[in-house]
């Protein structure tokens, strides 16, 4: 499944204080991808979670169509934007913002 170019892909990411860690840090990452399998009737919809730097954990679920498949990725995403994710950035902006800190 995974050797395959995803259909679909988009990641965000959790930098700095949440409620249940106010002391520290968090960095935290939330990736989903959807796969088409070559027989053409299956798309699978991959999530992936965890802190940066450890391999994190995968979930896989199957939808018939791409459409389901695509919605409920992209419906993912918004909830994990609403909890405060927001899109990557880059090392240099990640390094400033610690040093500021």
């Amino acid at each position: 499944m995974t050797e395959q170019a995803p259909v679909f892909r988009d990641r965000v990411e959790w930098l700095g204080s949440n409620h249940a860690n106010t002391c520290g840090t968090s960095d935290k990452f939330y990736e989903v991808r959807v796969y088409a399998i070559p027989n053409g009737r299956s798309f699978y919809e991959e999530r992936r979670w965890g802190r940066y730097g450890t391999k994190g954990q995968t979930k896989t679920i199957e939808h018939f169509s791409e459409w389901r498949a695509m919605e409920s990725a992209k419906k993912q995403i918004k909830a994990k934007e609403k909890k405060g994710y927001t899109r990557p950035v880059n090392a240099l902006t990640r390094l400033a913002t610690a040093m500021e800190d």
